[in-house]
């Protein structure tokens, strides 16, 4: 991941992603503030849910997936899962930017938290006109409860299928660039390879 960084001209320091990057007047989304706290988390997820088609700034997802790739950094190369006293462990997958399936597992297991911890088993990306929104909802969730989100990565979060079009079986690389742009595209890329 940081040799892939480090090709693309971006910091190998995950936590200055997005620092430079400035939010417009205009913008009229949630803004994040780091670090992540349950309440920003919740207003975040609020509009996700009340407008999914339109995206949190690109500094903001940015800054999340830097965040992220730090925190992945410093883990260990394996995990070990324990579920909570009386409580569970959410396993599931294959969401393929489908953002109601998503939310409705959410909804129906509650969020992740002292009692709830989620395995997701990749395939969160391509397919679907939402795994942008599903990757902001899951890496806010991770910085917050760092010990009770997991994601295995899918063949999915790979640059080579997520570069081929929707009908293809891809369709992330077109999503993020028509939402975002290319850069947070390769900031996917490094947070995949993590």
């Amino acid at each position: 991941a940081e040799m892939l960084a480090k090709a693309c001209g971006l910091s190998t320091n995950f936590l200055d992603w997005g620092k430079d990057m400035e939010v417009e007047a205009s913008y009229e989304g949630p803004h994040v503030e780091f670090p992540v706290n349950a309440a920003n988390v919740a207003v975040v997820l609020h509009e996700i849910r009340a407008n999914p088609d339109y995206s949190l700034h690109r500094k903001y997802v940015a800054r999340l997936l830097g965040e992220c790739c730090h925190l992945l950094r410093e883990a260990p190369g394996v995990e070990h899962i324990t579920v909570p006293h009386n409580g569970k462990v959410v396993v599931f997958g294959d969401t393929h930017g489908q953002l109601a399936d998503f939310l409705l597992v959410l909804q129906r297991h509650g969020p992740p938290g002292e009692r709830v911890t989620y395995l997701i088993n990749g395939d969160i990306a391509d397919r679907g006109d939402n795994s942008l929104e599903i990757f902001v909802i899951i890496l806010l969730y991770k910085l917050l409860y760092p010990d009770r989100v997991f994601v295995n990565r899918g063949n999915h979060e790979n640059h080579d299928i997520n570069r081929k079009p929707a009908e293809s079986g891809g369709g992330f690389f077109d999503e993020v660039v028509y939402k975002l742009d290319g850069s947070i595209f390769i900031l996917f890329q490094i947070f995949f390879e993590m």
